[in-house]
């Protein structure tokens, strides 16, 4: 993932951007608040599907929390068999507030 940056703080709406190989190109961001509770959630499509890798890139809104707090962006992709979530990466982020 190329945006955003490992402990950078970030603003809605967030820019996401990165490489990924997942099934169809969906890839999906959510951005987590200091309890873990998703703020926000958005599906980005990648240029190309696995077992290729491809570059995605978007905006994802999410509620600002009241004070500048800890938080992660989660980005994920969900299983076609079950719809869990897989091959999740999380970068820890600080929120700015409203």
């Amino acid at each position: 993932m190329s945006l955003p940056l490992p402990h950078s703080t970030v603003s809605s709406p967030l820019p996401a951007r990165g490489q990924a190989r997942v099934f169809e190109g969906n890839v999906r961001v959510a951005v987590l608040g200091s309890a873990g509770q998703v703020l926000g959630e958005q599906s980005l499509a990648a240029t190309v599907g696995a077992p290729q890798w491809g570059s995605f890139g978007g905006e994802v809104a999410f509620r600002p929390p009241e004070r500048e707090e800890e938080g992660a962006v989660r980005f994920f992709s969900l299983s076609p068999r079950d719809g869990s979530i897989q091959e999740a990466i999380t970068i820890p982020v600080r929120l700015r507030p409203r």
